[in-house]
């Protein structure tokens, strides 16, 4: 698994980068139902309203948070895997996401198979509270570097459940590295084997300061608020669809 979801978390990073190589490679080396896949990927980094209406497709909401707009949102061909990542940052000019201001989402699902069960296993004991084993994370592909544990949280939403993990750590985003608060949530279909992370992060307002002395309410490391901030979204959604075109 670790090799699996690492290759898709990769894709956070060059999302809002031009995939006209990907393209040309898979109308070379796919034949043209690939190629179309692909450009249709494309076309859903670089176009901004197509964009937009991919992330609301992918994350089963018919708005975004607010003050959070798309950075990138993409789904691979033959439904393998989805990304969104949203931030208080948009896109330059060029297309580029340097990361967010302060607060920004990801969120990576992607098909399940059967060796990675004992991986699974192993993130369950880190969400609940079994283990506070770090390389659970950095197995499943998740690039970030666990500092302090703040706690942990696990509810029901319509058609699965939600295991929650906040956090003081960093996390590398595009090209930055970035002291943060992390809510990190593993997202559980009753209905589906994908598997699903979401990761909301609020930058870090002071990291030589102790948790305990933060004030956390309605930020990312809060459970409470983690639950309100998701519950527009429709993870779990019945009969839901995955791109495969």
């Amino acid at each position: 698994m670790a090799e699996s979801k690492g290759s898709v978390w990769k894709w956070v990073g060059v999302g809002c980068l031009s995939v006209v190589v990907l393209v040309l490679v898979a109308g070379i080396a796919g034949g043209i139902w690939i190629y179309r896949g692909v450009r249709q990927m494309a076309r859903e980094i670089n176009d901004p309203e197509v964009r937009t209406s991919k992330a609301l497709e992918i994350l089963g909401t018919d708005s975004l948070p607010e003050g959070l707009g798309v950075a990138t949102a993409f789904a691979a061909p033959l439904g393998l895997f989805e990304v969104v990542v949203l931030s208080d940052q948009q896109p330059g000019p060029d297309g580029r996401c340097e990361g967010f201001d302060d607060q920004g989402l990801v969120y990576i699902e992607f098909i399940r198979t059967g060796r990675d069960n004992k991986d699974l296993q192993q993130l369950r004991d880190f969400f609940e509270g079994r283990s506070d084993d770090a390389d659970a994370l950095r197995n499943a592909g998740i690039d970030l570097r666990v500092e302090e544990m703040i706690g942990r949280d696990h509810f029901v939403i319509p058609g699965g459940e939600v295991f929650h993990a906040g956090q003081r750590g960093k996390i590398r985003f595009g090209r930055e590295t970035i002291d943060g608060l992390l809510g990190l949530e593993m997202i559980e279909c009753a209905n589906d084997d994908r598997i699903r992370f979401a990761v909301w992060m609020n930058r870090d307002p002071d990291s030589r300061t102790p948790v305990e002395s933060l004030d956390l309410a309605g930020t990312s490391a809060d459970a409470a608020a983690v639950r309100a901030f998701l519950a527009p979204f429709s993870f779990c959604a019945e009969g839901e669809a995955h791109s495969e075109e």
